[in-house]
Order: C-alpha cells, then structure tokens, then sequence
C-alpha cells in the first residue's frame, strides 16, 4: 500500500513538472493508464479542496457536496474533450492516440486541480470572514462569493492550458499544429465545463433556500446567462464592461502564450555548445550544461533548456526541412553533448560543426 502510494504521489508530481522522462513514456504509450489514474486522483484531491471551499460560505452540507461535484465536472470535461478529440485531432494534422489524449487532457486538468487545491486554504480564510447567509446583504455577498470563485477557476484552467501546450508541443509534428489542436480543446472544455457546472448546481446555493445536492431545474437556463445575470445583479451597468474586460484579459493571456517568435535562423553544434545564429543579430552560444533534454517530433527537434533566473522552462524548437534532417541533427546534439564529458577534444574538418539553417523559435512555458 506504501509502495503504491509512493508510486502514486511520483506520477502525479512528474505530470505538474512535465518531466522529460514523463513526456518520453507518453510518446512512447508506457503504461499510461497509471499515469491517467495518477491525474485522475490529483483532479479529485485538488478539485475537492477548493469544492468544498467554493460551498462553505452557505454550509458544511454544502462544502460537502461542492466537494464532490467540483472533481466530476473536471473528470467530465476531460472525458469530453478526450473522446472529441478521436475526431478533432487527425483533422488538425495531430496523431494522438486515443490514451494519449486522454492523459494530455488530464494532465492538464491535474495542474489546474493543483493550482485550486493550493488556493484552498487562502479562499476558506477570505470565505471565513464574509458576513454569513441570514445577514442582511446576503444576496450580494453569495452574488460575489460565485463570480470570485468563477473567476479563480478561469485562472487556474488557464494555466493547465499552458501545461497542456507544452505537452502536445513534444508530442504532434509542429508547435502550430499543437496549437490549433489547444485551441480547439478549450472550445470543447469551455463549453462542456460550463453547462456541466450548471447541470450540477448548486455550488453555492441561495442564501436561504434548502441546501440540495442538485437543482430540480437542473437542465433550466444555462451557465452564460446565469453569469450575466450574477454580473448585472453585482455590477448594474457596468456588468457587461467588467466582464468584457475580464474576457479580454484572459484571452489575450492565452494569444500571447500560444503565439510563437519564430525567426530565421542558423543552428551548429559544436564541441562546446550549441550556436544558435538569428538573422541581423549576433550569434549566442548555448554552453551544454544548459541542454536538459533532446527530442524528435517529426520534422522538429526541441531541446529543453535550464530554467532562466525566473525558474522558467525554456525549450529550444528548430523546425528542421524533414524528419530524417531532425533525427541527424537531434543525433548530432546529443553526441556532441555526451562528448564533453570526454574531456576537451577536436572534430575533423568534415565534423566542425552540423549546420541546421532552418525556423527555431525558443519559447518560455511556465
């Protein structure tokens, strides 16, 4: 029992890194239903956290409840978006496996729960300190407690669209066609996750009404017009400003974040590093102590670098003019790096250097 739950906690650790070895037995399809069930308890233990801090400001009955619904509308919305992405993913030049979506979206998922479980204790203090059902702003007061909470939500799915990014990135052909395939999954998860939290509302609860586990008009109205309503209840005419703006914010987060740099540039690999040449600008020298990992996705070669002062992963994306010219130059990487540990050493004329002039976009996921 210790040794599975070591097991356990390990998987699930290496999913919210992403670590190298992790992403290599996904794209090898090793034993990925562990790794689905390790993301599937991250889900429930985070999610459940900060449910049941999302129903506490109406009751513990509450906060119970909310605790169990909040994991089923994250477990619903990857089971969703893992079985519409059989059908999305070939169509956008994708070729995942059917487990392999399944624990890219997980993954995801896990990261977002990790994020709100985290957040679980500062939102049971701030919920703590609201004047509590029965005072007489009650209505206004639950009327935030669901928008703040909402929004919090928001946030945290971001990042594990982030997370996601960089999964699928090392997993398809090109950073583009992870991109469209991320897009399309947070239409899917946008639209399934908002009419699933509807369907099992109440999170909160009317102030004074009976707490119940779900609505008897649960499949009434919808999830949109409920937060314009809360918005237009709360903010009068500002509303559709405020959340304008929010919406805003967000998706200019995400378009910053799936945008790409991509510039012409020169790659050698030399004894001592790896010279990455932009065009109009000077050369830099990447020293192989700063080289964590190296992988081939098709026609494209990504090495993973240390994290910068800012503890931020970079990875290093040189689009190479086919696969085989990837594979020599990922093949070229990696014994110029085992090499250095040789001690110094001199290549033939033939092997100063192995050019790759060609598309590289180095890229920050956090």
């Amino acid at each position: 029992m210790t040794s599975a739950l070591r097991g356990w906690r390990a998987s699930a650790l290496a999913l919210l890194r992403l670590d190298a070895a992790l992403v290599e037995r996904v794209r090898r399809e090793e034993r990925l239903p562990e790794l689905a069930l390790s993301a599937a308890l991250a889900i429930a233990i985070g999610a459940g956290a900060y449910g049941a801090a999302f129903g506490l400001w109406r009751a513990p009955l509450q906060a119970s409840f909310s605790a169990l619904k909040l994991p089923c509308v994250l477990l619903g919305v990857a089971t969703f978006t893992a079985a519409s992405s059989a059908a999305l993913a070939p169509l956008l030049g994708a070729r995942l496996r059917p487990l392999q979506s399944i624990v890219a979206v997980l993954a995801s998922l896990a990261v977002t729960s990790a994020i709100l479980g985290a957040l679980a204790p500062v939102a049971i203090v701030l919920v703590a300190s609201l004047p509590p059902p029965g005072s007489p702003d009650d209505a206004a007061v639950g009327q935030s407690v669901v928008l703040a909470h909402t929004l919090v939500i928001a946030v945290a799915g971001t990042a594990g669209v982030l997370q996601l990014l960089r999964l699928l990135a090392q997993l398809v052909p090109s950073h583009a066609i992870a991109k469209r395939v991320v897009l399309a999954w947070i239409a899917t998860q946008l639209l399934i996750g908002a009419q699933l939290s509807w369907v099992l509302r109440p999170f909160v609860g009317q102030p004074r009404a009976a707490i119940t586990l779900l609505s008897p008009q649960a499949f009434e109205g919808g999830f949109f017009e409920e937060i314009l309503h809360l918005a237009g209840a709360r903010f009068g005419g500002a509303a559709p400003w405020v959340l304008g703006g929010l919406g805003v914010t967000l998706t200019v987060w995400v378009a910053m974040t799936l945008t790409s740099d991509a510039r012409d540039v020169a790659v050698r690999v030399w004894p001592r590093g790896l010279e990455v040449m932009a065009r109009g600008a000077q050369a830099s020298l990447l020293d192989w102590s700063e080289v964590v990992a190296v992988t081939v996705v098709g026609a494209c070669v990504l090495v993973r670098l240390t994290p910068d002062e800012s503890l931020v992963d970079r990875t290093l994306e040189v689009r190479c003019a086919n696969a085989t010219a990837a594979a020599s130059l990922a093949r070229a990487i990696e014994q110029a790096r085992a090499a250095r540990h040789e001690g110094p050493y001199r290549l033939g004329p033939a092997e100063a250097a192995v050019d790759a002039g060609l598309g590289v976009s180095l890229r920050e996921a956090g």
